[in-house]
C-alpha cells in the first residue's frame, strides 16, 4: 500500500491506498482509498459497505460519528459501519486490520529510514 497525509481543517489523517494488484486490481482509487486518523480510528469508503452513502451519513452524523468527504465520496468510521451494517463486519474488520497494520509499517519504514540519515 502507498501511503500519503492529507490534512482536514480539524483534524490529520493518513491517506492509505491499496496498490492495484491481485483482488484489488480493477477498483477505482476511491473504493481502495482508507483514512486513518492521528488517533486510530480507520474511515472507509461508506458506497463499499453501504450500497449508497446517503442514509449512512445521515445516520452517522446523528450519531456524532466522523465524515470526511474527499473527491465526492464518504468516508466513515469501519467501527461505525460494523455495528450498522453486521452482516458486512467481519469484512469490514478485516479491512480495518489490514489498513492499520499497512499503516503502522510504513510510519515504522519512515522512522528508520529518518534514523539512518541521521
Amino acid at each position: 500500500m502507498k501511503i500519503e497525509k492529507d490534512k482536514t481543517a480539524n483534524e490529520s489523517f493518513t491517506r492509505v491506498v491499496a496498490r492495484p494488484e491481485g483482488d484489488m486490481a480493477s477498483l477505482p482509487e476511491w473504493q481502495r482509498t482508507n483514512f486513518v486518523s492521528d488517533d486510530g480510528n480507520v474511515l472507509m469508503p461508506a458506497d463499499v459497505f453501504t450500497g449508497g452513502a446517503g442514509l449512512s451519513t445521515m445516520l452517522a452524523g446523528h450519531d456524532g460519528e466522523t465524515i470526511l468527504f474527499r473527491d465526492g465520496h464518504v468516508y466513515l468510521s469501519a467501527e461505525w459501519l460494523a455495528n450498522e451494517y453486521p452482516e458486512q463486519s467481519s469484512g469490514i474488520m478485516r479491512c480495518k486490520r489490514n489498513i492499520v497494520d499497512a499503516n503502522e509499517r510504513s510510519l515504522r519504514e519512515e522512522s528508520k529510514a529518518t534514523n539512518e540519515t541521521r
